[in-house]
């Protein structure tokens, strides 16, 4: 029985392959050491501190409440949704890693260069990020709650 993937990591996995396939093609497009800019470290940064955040905040009994860990419901499933189903925050998580990340493709087969982001589109996808987190504690809250109100 698979365990459900997890967004925050899967999120993490794709700008890291992301930036680094782009930055190893380019280097190779153009014999130039291309820069990694501002807009590479704050997505990098914004996905790892989804990841670790999330994992850190749903430390705990298992959703749902009980001891059987949840299976895998498949790829797409595991990450748009938690014990209660699909969830909108997750839904915008993925919809602005997916939109922002087909963009940064295009810029850099479009242009060879490595993409400049404005700093309100980066904060977006961070709020975005941070909604995530802040709803997986709920949800973590919500179930611990429920699993000591039940051991009474």
């Amino acid at each position: 029985t698979a365990r459900p993937y997890s967004l925050g990591p899967a999120q993490m996995a794709y700008w890291f392959l992301l930036i680094f396939v782009c930055y190893v093609s380019l280097w190779l497009l153009t014999g130039d050491y291309v820069t990694i800019g501002h807009s590479q470290f704050v997505l990098a940064l914004i996905s790892c501190l989804t990841a670790v955040g999330s994992r850190v905040v749903s430390i705990g009994p298992p959703e749902g409440g009980d001891d059987v860990p949840r299976r895998s419901r498949g790829f797409f499933i595991d990450l748009l949704s938690d014990s209660n189903g699909v969830r909108f925050h997750r839904f915008q998580l993925c919809a602005w890693t997916l939109v922002l990340g087909l963009v940064f493709a295009t810029i850099v087969y479009d242009d060879l260069v490595m993409p400049n982001f404005g700093d309100n589109l980066l904060a977006l996808v961070g709020i975005s990020a941070a909604a995530h987190v802040g709803f997986t504690y709920l949800e973590q809250e919500r179930s611990t709650s429920f699993v000591d109100r039940q051991n009474r």
